[in-house]
């Protein structure tokens, strides 16, 4: 086993900052992914969820309320802060710096009691020096941490300085990763300390790792407690796809492809990205067997699974052969995919770019740039059965007519900002934010 390093995504691609028994190498026509979808395609509303006062915003987590957690910059692009927002309302959730403005924090995920997870540097340097969680302009340690009512809480870590939470379930278990108090021999600078894949209730506890690897994290879990990610050595030199059930690490290691799991539903289907000889490609994990999804036409050169929902729906990115920006968000319902854009309802003034979750209702939410040319949070909401009364659905005209794909245009991001999507992804996808994947 060995990581490529043809996996990392685009430099702006906003990739903030696993499938036990076959693998299908071409794409699969819709039919042969699942029941062709029958009517017209569903539209979507694309709500704009604005920033803390800067201009700049992106959001990872939605719930089956609708609300959404992300991070986004205050007044004067100063700092960059966890929010949430909720019936058009964002809020700032703050650091663990206090007034200090250099501690950045990110709110990755929401269950549907309004708990939320994510990390947060403190105002305290490293003492080693590392930058765990990706600021590469003032090395602070940083913290796994939930907000309860409004109140942020740190994580215990294994014995280290540093963790990140990826995800919380709504049993509120908390799932990353944590450094423990030990180095690590195959860490590369500046990371130094050895660290582990965790679950927090009520305390931190240690996932086991697979044989011959020393580190690890967690991506996702679902409702029965079953999580995924990744075990590996410290600088990713080799490493294993994982899956953790019942107290153990099961190997799902495929041979000839190298993948990660994004995300896990509660009937076990996972989605993510997967290399092979034939490129990248987003991928359907269903009954043991991963499927790799039909790309957009347009978009069809690279894609990435990020998330699945109860009802068997994916989204992720697609980018043409041109790269950044030429991409755009796909949804994969029924079998068929589409792309988001050219479903959204007459006026949008967005174009998104790049999605995170997925909730049971199949809202979408990511990261969008304005006609303005700035990054912000959106969440996509589907005008289907379930949705209908939306006020974005009620009030919009619905055209039946498939939209054109409006153009792409670079978004303007601060410099701090930038670093930190560049090098500092470890929230969202560890093993891309470091440019590497797993292969066999």
């Amino acid at each position: 086993m060995k990581p490529t390093t043809g996996m990392k995504r685009d430099t702006l691609l906003y990739l903030m900052i696993i499938t036990l028994l076959s693998i299908t190498s071409p794409p699969a026509s819709a039919q042969e992914q699942g029941t062709k979808q029958s009517g017209p395609p569903v539209r979507y509303t694309l709500t704009d969820l604005g920033t803390l006062g800067g201009t700049f915003s992106q959001a990872f987590g939605v719930n089956d309320k609708g609300w959404v957690v992300g991070f986004a910059t205050t007044e004067g692009d100063i700092s960059l802060h966890a929010f949430l927002w909720r019936r058009g309302v964002m809020t700032d959730l703050g650091t663990l710096g206090g007034s200090d403005p250099r501690p950045y924090s990110v709110a990755g995920a929401v269950n549907n009691r309004g708990e939320i997870a994510g990390f947060s540097e403190t105002s305290t340097a490293d003492p080693l020096g590392e930058d765990f969680c990706g600021d590469f302009f003032f090395h602070l340690v940083c913290l796994p941490v939930v907000w309860k009512s409004g109140t942020m809480t740190p994580l215990p870590t294994l014995g280290g300085n540093n963790g990140v939470a990826n995800g919380i379930n709504n049993r509120g278990q908390v799932i990353g990763h944590t450094e423990t108090a030990r180095p690590d021999p195959t860490c590369d600078p500046p990371q130094v300390l050895n660290y582990q894949p965790v679950i927090w209730e009520k305390d931190v506890h240690k996932l086991p790792t697979i044989s011959g690897d020393p580190d690890g994290w967690v991506n996702t879990i679902n409702e029965k407690g079953q999580a995924a990610g990744v075990t590996s050595t410290c600088n990713l030199s080799s490493g294993h796809p994982v899956l953790w059930q019942n107290g153990k690490a099961i190997d799902i290691t495929i041979a000839d492809l190298g993948f990660e799991l994004a995300d896990i539903n509660n009937r076990g289907e996972g989605t993510g990205t997967a290399e092979d000889a034939n490129g990248i490609h987003a991928f359907l994990w269903k009954s043991g067997v991963a499927t790799i999804l039909e790309p957009l036409p347009d978009f069809a050169a690279e894609s990435h699974g990020n998330s699945i929902n109860d009802k068997g729906q994916v989204t992720g990115q697609s980018c043409s052969a041109n790269g950044w920006p030429d991409c755009t968000v796909f949804v994969w319902r029924n079998g068929i995919v589409r792309d988001l854009n050219a479903l959204a309802t007459p006026g949008s003034s967005l174009f998104a770019l790049d999605p995170s979750k997925m909730n049971a209702r199949g809202q979408i939410v990511g990261i969008a740039v304005t006609d303005g040319g700035e990054g912000h949070a959106f969440l996509a909401t589907p005008c289907d059965q379930e949705n209908e009364e939306d006020e974005g659905c009620r009030t919009q005209e619905q055209s039946l007519t498939r939209l054109a794909v409006r153009p792409r245009t670079t978004i303007a991001v601060p410099e701090r900002i930038q670093r930190i999507l560049q090098m500092g992804q470890a929230h969202r996808h560890p093993m891309s934010s470091r440019g590497n994947r797993l292969t066999k």
